[in-house]
């Protein structure tokens, strides 16, 4: 009857420090998929001030050549039609 015992309040408390785990496995799981997302924001966020950084050097180019020689600024042009 004591072995049984034993084997009863052992296997409770594996299962209960399995559940634990679990529960510890998902928080890390979605802290991951926060700490991810925020990542993916924040190249985004990048990525497009990097284009709207090119489109002011486009402009200024294009002022600054006076509409006589726009294709000197034309490689500004295909780097952000290549962006999209």
């Amino acid at each position: 009857m004591r072995v049984m015992s034993f084997v009863l309040v052992v296997a409770l408390v594996g299962s209960l420090a399995g559940c634990g785990g679990a529960d510890r496995r998902a928080a890390r799981a979605q802290e991951e998929a926060a700490r991810q997302q925020a990542e993916s924001y924040a190249l985004e966020a990048e990525f497009k001030q990097k284009r709207l950084d090119l489109l002011e050097k486009y402009k200024n180019c294009v002022v600054e050549s006076e509409k006589d020689n726009v294709e000197d600024c034309d490689s500004y042009l295909k780097v952000l039609e290549a962006m999209q």
